[in-house]
């Protein structure tokens, strides 16, 4: 599948740039706005219980699937465009003794592979703003596999409209920036979709994820380290030196992250889906 938008065919997709973050997975756990405390806000204000059946959207190299299934017990299933995130994640779920709660798989958040009404929550971080495709499709697809009642819980970057006009032309080349919301922007997405507001919590400012050495000896430990350097980085230094593309969006990403912290921030917003009438 070409996940480029219009206009990009020529730079490298989004899936292209996932499975390139995903060799450095290990180091930058955290690659969306907020990193792990946004997560933590984000997961005590959905509610989760243990029987529920969860469903993580981009689910990236499994550290929120992974944290809900170890800290909540929740049954936890775990879809993403790239199939190096998805192979990453499932390292971490066996390493962790928790693949018999985790199930991850690869797949389109458009053309989800489930039926309607099988999850009691659903929840993304970064999502909308990197899709290729059409976010109210998206929105629909969750709506359609959620169980009536059930509720969905999102973390998106949001940015003033004002911003730098520099700022507008880099995302517009990054393979992995599509659109860019503001809280009420994202309120309205949610409400075309159907989607009952019931929380939403907007941060002004956001540091961007980066390597925080404390926390990854924490996470992966010194040979997990030493692996990394060893055997990741040196496809990682490859596929910068062999493919231009992969250059100039590291070049973008790199303008875009030191552009951006003093105008991104993130919103966290979480939305139920309306109860049948048998129900209420």
């Amino acid at each position: 599948m070409d996940n480029r938008s219009p206009g990009r065919e020529n730079s490298l997709s989004t899936q292209e740039w996932y499975d390139m973050i995903a060799i450095a997975a290990n180091l930058m756990p955290g690659i969306h706005a907020g990193e792990r405390f946004a997560t933590l806000q984000l997961l005590e204000r959905l509610g989760i219980d243990v029987q529920d059946h969860v469903l993580d959207i981009g689910s990236g190299p499994g550290v929120t699937a992974s944290l809900i299934a170890e800290k909540i017990g929740a049954r936890v299933t775990g879809v993403d465009l790239s199939s190096g995130m998805v192979a990453k994640s499932r390292q971490r779920a066996a390493k962790l003794g928790l693949a018999d709660r985790i199930k991850f798989q690869v797949g389109d958040v458009l053309t989800l592979d489930f039926d309607d009404d099988t999850f009691d929550v659903v929840i993304f971080e970064s999502l909308l703003t990197i899709m290729p495709g059409d976010p109210a499709a998206a929105l629909r697809e969750m709506v359609r596999v959620l169980k009536p009642g059930g509720r969905i819980g999102g973390n998106e970057a949001t940015i003033d409209p004002g911003v730098l006009p520099e700022l507008k032309d880099l995302y517009e080349k990054h393979p992995a920036i599509q659109r860019t919301y503001t809280a009420d922007s994202l309120r309205k997405q949610f409400v075309d979709a159907g989607i009952e507001i019931q929380e939403l919590v907007t941060e002004n400012k956001s540091q961007a994820p980066a390597f925080d050495l404390k926390s990854v000896l924490n996470d992966i430990g010194c040979g997990g380290l030493v692996s990394f350097f060893l055997t990741a980085y040196p496809k990682l230094v490859w596929k910068l030196i062999s493919d231009r593309r992969f250059r100039e969006a590291n070049r973008v990403d790199e303008k875009i992250t030191g552009l951006s912290k003093e105008h991104m921030g993130y919103a966290l917003i979480i939305g139920q889906i309306p109860r049948t009438s048998e129900e209420i």
